[in-house]
């Protein structure tokens, strides 16, 4: 068992069908899978083997997918650094996992033991005339394709391995997934949801495009150029997409599924999406330690705008209490799911895997219920519960209704520990037109009532992970400084 033997089929029965797209042309499943072989043999021959784990740091992604699935064919493993990564975190990082070599062009990428290996080539045509090896994959389902961090918000990433046996259950398509199509990607393939992504579709027969170029107009021009039909990406990248064009007709016609990976996705951004982008919107939610965990479909989304979607092939989920009893419909609660794609731990990490991985079950953190038909619906972290004066308040309620006001960008609602009430509720916002805080302070109060922030603090961004996820501990510490409190 090997993930790329589905390239090799692919190269049998389809040689001359697209498998890579770019600016410079077009590489074909035999042309791609030829330079795969060539990318392993050239890693082997620098020294890797079978088992090792390898560190990334390739911000070119057509050079980072080649590398990826040359390391997988070879069996070993791989552990992307990102670009934002100091060089403190690259080097605790790699001692955790361990690294054994990072493939880079750039020598200050490297860590302490891990020598640097030239990538494959950046384009098409020189892909395309890599020679043919010989070149046995590994067939060994236990060994390690990925290792992945968490996207946590505190403390050190978590970190896990993915291993041949589960990258089936990491690569099931969404309904709209055809065999012939073309994905772009606005997630950089450094984060695992966009690599999943591009493994899936290409490894199921699509094409998957690659396009440099950060100016929205530009992307734009090539996804019309280019007769693009499967787009991925997050809710920021819709919004800017939204905010560049003024149209009232769909911008992408031709587009097949617009795909946003998030558990919040407010009302009026799908409302736009769908009326001025395109009507094939899908939104998935999944964790890393799973992979997606459910998939709301375009026919949904106007008339549950908070359904996160049903789940998955593949997927077992229950909503339990606190105790680890399952939940019946309607009852909220701690989401645990379990697939053959789950991982079996944090690595170094045995405090952590025993809290989250019990009985078989992946306790996510999140707080979700299940409605009478299967549908999911997400009201945020276990964790985050706000108890103010005994009332149990939803961040995501709050940052709901905030996020419904025009002026509104982004939201982000926490709790600010208090000796007299427990938590304070506040938010903080980053704008996208004239308000105030008095303003806003106001309309959540209208409908929220007793679950309304107590205050709202108005910033230009908000601190955030690698993975773009919201560090709400740092935006707390900046309202205790601006109000006077230390931690």
């Amino acid at each position: 068992m090997n993930v790329t033997d589905k390239l090799t089929a692919l190269a049998e029965s389809s040689p001359d069908g697209a498998s890579i797209l770019t600016v410079d042309g077009i590489l074909s499943f035999a042309e791609l899978d030829r330079a795969v072989s060539a990318t392993a043999k050239a890693f082997q021959d620098a020294g890797i083997h079978q088992g090792d784990i390898v560190g990334m740091a390739l911000p070119d992604q057509l050079e980072q997918l080649v590398a990826s699935l040359g390391l997988a064919r070879l069996g070993a493993g791989q552990f992307v650094f990102h670009g934002s990564d100091t060089p403190e975190l690259r080097e605790s990082l790699a001692r955790r996992v361990p690294i054994a070599a990072t493939v880079t062009h750039d020598a200050v990428k490297t860590v302490a033991g891990a020598p640097a290996i030239a990538p494959p080539p950046g384009t098409v045509s020189e892909l395309a005339e890599l020679p043919e090896v010989t070149l046995v994959p590994s067939g060994d389902p236990d060994l390690t394709v990925f290792c992945l961090r968490s996207s946590g918000t505190t403390g050190q990433p978590r970190i896990f391995r993915l291993t041949q046996a589960m990258m089936p259950a990491r690569m099931r398509p969404l309904e709209a997934d055809g065999q012939g199509g073309r994905l772009l990607s606005l997630t950089h393939m450094d984060f695992e949801g966009a690599k999943r992504a591009v493994y899936s579709f290409l490894l199921g027969g699509g094409c998957v495009a690659f396009f440099n170029d950060v100016s929205i107009r530009a992307t734009v021009d090539f996804v019309l150029r280019n007769n693009i039909d499967f787009i991925s990406g997050s809710p920021i990248h819709a919004a800017t997409l939204l905010e560049s064009y003024q149209g009232a007709t769909p911008l992408f016609p031709g587009v097949n599924a617009f795909r946003l990976s998030s558990t919040l996705v407010p009302e009026s951004l799908r409302r736009d999406i769908m009326a001025r982008l395109t009507p094939n919107l899908y939104v998935s939610y999944g964790v890393t330690e799973i992979g997606v965990i459910a998939i709301a479909p375009p026919k949904t989304m106007l008339e549950r705008p908070e359904i996160v979607g049903w789940i998955g092939q593949d997927i077992e989920a229950e909503i339990v209490d606190e105790s680890g009893h399952k939940q019946a419909a309607g009852t909220p609660g701690q989401l645990r799911v379990r697939s053959s794609g789950m991982v079996a731990g944090y690595v170094g990490d045995p405090e952590e895997t025993a809290k989250r991985f019990r009985d078989g079950w992946f306790y996510t953190g999140d707080r979700c219920v299940f409605a009478d038909d299967g549908a999911l619906f997400h009201f945020g972290r276990i964790d985050d519960l706000i108890i103010f004066d005994g009332i149990n308040i939803y961040p995501s309620a709050i940052e709901s209704v905030l996020l419904a006001e025009p002026s509104v960008a982004a939201v982000a609602a926490f709790g600010i520990d208090s000796r007299d009430h427990g938590s304070i509720p506040v938010a903080a916002v980053v704008l996208a037109g004239e308000t105030t805080r008095e303003e806003l302070l106001a309309r959540a109060k209208a409908k929220l009532g007793m679950h309304a922030p107590l205050d709202i603090m108005i910033v230009g961004e908000f601190p955030t992970t690698t993975a773009g996820k919201v560090i709400k501990r740092e935006l707390a510490d900046a309202w205790r400084a601006a109000n006077g409190q230390g931690r």
